[in-house]
């Protein structure tokens, strides 16, 4: 199993504490986010290129897939994959 793969089930991770929507990631990448603690149907995995997050999506890969397409929605709360330090 690759990191792609785990990262469309972050129950096999650990996972950062859930960041509020003004403190924004430091990295560009895909991040799991929310718009509250209910669920709504634009919660899933985003991208953030470091400006703006990207509508949310289903799984990692369809996140890194669409990219381009930003979100209506940037007021979101997010949060990553804890990494063990290198």
């Amino acid at each position: 199993m690759n990191d792609s793969d785990y990262l469309d089930n972050p129950l096999k991770l650990s996972m950062t504490p859930w960041f509020e929507p003004g403190q924004k990631p430091v990295r560009v990448g895909v991040y799991q986010t929310r718009r509250g603690v209910s669920h709504h149907p634009w919660d899933g995995w985003c991208y953030w290129n470091g400006v703006i997050w990207a509508g949310a999506q289903g799984t990692k890969r369809a996140a890194e897939y669409y990219k381009f397409m930003p979100s209506i929605e940037q007021d979101r709360q997010w949060r990553g994959i804890v990494k063990a330090p290198v």
